[in-house]
């Protein structure tokens, strides 16, 4: 049955049920050739083109035709649209007839579908080409402007702080089937205290999606680098494998997705290649959301580490964002099956349409949640905004040289680099204010070695 076909089949059969509409059950005994998924879309479309309402939550939903909207009224509407040239565009998830087309594609049985395998082709594709229009772009951008956009990378990120946390780690978490409640995710990060009745590897997954938020937050610095990548992995599946040591490393074994027919590459140099590759194409892209999108689809698509890469990659998605000081990306609203679907798409077909229009929506939800925080933030310390660099730099110095005392080394710096005795002695302040904040999640920021801050710890605890 063709879209066309499906659609104006159902919207006859609503006209003709009036005013008590049909319920998905009435709807699947009427076309028992379409599946839920196509129902579904189908229904989507229709509420997004406003000729169908939908009433009552749950098992009691049912669609009725909206008021005044006659069968042959709304194929006069499509006619006249397509006379003119005009593309419906609707509020829904997916709204466009690409990506309801490659929807309808993936609800034929797995068995029926072609196999497809990893495609280095493809994403030179989508690294060299723009994956979202100029409008969009610019819709985004507005959407995501906080007023902070010239201020140090992951200024207005912070401001969010627990708010931001909470909710990427309760969605995110959410997308990979965990049950805790957004009050009960709240609660968890907070205080500590598990839900009753949930399993230990939910709060498990939860925490760790807030140490890998952290964690990027603290690694802005260091850009979009294999490294930073294969840490939030290691983060994020920390005491959720069975070889813990596991998480983070390249595999060099073959993985499969449930229920799909895509077979990711399972070469391990040549994964380790196209690691390297788009890692590279997500820096050369410009715009903040280009980059996030094109991290969103293909850390997933290349499947780099054993398990976790759907959540890497939507951590991951967000670092551009934390970089330009935009409104991030929480995916709250974001329903599992929808995104699994349209990743699923992209898996398969190469088709970006779902994922595009799920990322749209996912952002404009999510910018809603997060409020223009500008007025109400003190203005960033000058001094530091000035001196970042060389505070930075003297952070460094004292924990690569652990055997000197702190004091003395921060203050011939300070006598260094300024003449005046109020700059030095504010300086001098600073520094040592971050060196007693120096933490395993904070230092990797001051460009410090593991090693080297390891060293500077027992020194400073023979110290003490």
């Amino acid at each position: 049955m063709t879209t066309d076909t499906l659609y104006d089949a159902i919207l006859e059969h609503l006209t003709r049920a009036g005013t008590d509409g049909l319920g998905l059950d009435d709807l699947r005994k009427l076309e028992p050739g379409a599946s839920d998924r196509q129902l579904r879309y189908r229904l989507d479309a229709m509420r997004s083109d406003d000729k169908i309402d939908r009433v009552g939550r749950g098992p009691a939903t049912r669609y009725v035709i909206s008021p005044g909207l006659a069968v042959g009224e709304a194929d006069a509407s499509e006619d006249s649209e397509r006379e003119q040239g005009m593309e419906r565009v609707a509020p829904g998830v997916f709204s466009s007839q690409e990506a309801l087309d490659a929807l309808g594609r993936l609800a034929m049985p797995s068995s029926t579908r072609p196999i497809a395998r990893y495609d280095e082709r493809w994403i030179t594709t989508l690294g060299e080409s723009e994956l979202l229009t100029e409008h969009q772009r610019a819709h985004l951008g507005e959407l995501g402007e906080t007023g902070f956009e010239r201020e140090l990378a992951g200024t207005y990120a912070r401001q969010l702080n627990e708010r931001l946390i909470i909710d990427l780690s309760w969605a995110s978490s959410a997308l990979e089937g965990n049950t805790y409640s957004l009050l009960d995710t709240k609660r968890l990060i907070e205080t500590g205290l598990m839900a009753k009745g949930k399993e230990k590897v939910e709060a498990q997954m939860i925490l760790n999606h807030k140490l890998g938020i952290e964690f990027l937050l603290d690694s802005l610095d260091f850009g979009i680098v294999q490294a930073v990548v294969s840490n939030l992995n290691a983060i994020l599946l920390d005491n959720l494998i069975h070889d813990n040591a596991g998480g983070g490393r390249l595999r060099e074994r073959g993985v499969m997705i449930s229920g799909s027919t895509y077979i990711p590459l399972d070469i391990p140099q040549k994964l380790r290649q196209e690691f390297g590759r788009v890692l590279a194409y997500s820096r050369a892209k410009a715009n903040p959301f280009e980059r996030a999108l094109f991290l969103l689809i293909t850390l997933p698509y290349l499947q780099p580490f054993i398990d976790g890469n759907k959540r890497t990659g939507r951590l991951m998605a967000n670092f551009p964002l934390f970089l330009s000081n935009v409104r991030p990306l929480s995916f709250v609203d974001v329903e599992r099956g929808d995104y699994l679907e349209a990743m699923l798409c992209a898996y398969e077909f190469g088709e970006l349409a779902p994922i595009r229009e799920l990322f749209l929506f996912a952002y404009e939800r999510s910018c809603e949640r997060y409020p223009d925080i500008l007025e109400a933030m003190p203005e960033p310390d000058s001094f530091r905004l000035e001196h970042r660099e060389l505070i930075y730099e003297a952070v460094r110095d004292v924990v690569a040289g652990a055997a000197t005392p702190a004091e003395d080394r921060v203050d011939a710096l300070a006598a260094a680099s300024f003449s005046r005795l109020s700059d030095r002695v504010r300086f001098t302040a600073i520094v040592l204010d971050d060196l007693r904040g120096l933490h395993e999640g904070n230092y990797l920021r001051y460009r410090i070695r593991p090693a080297e801050y390891k060293a500077w710890l027992e020194a400073v605890g023979e110290a003490n």
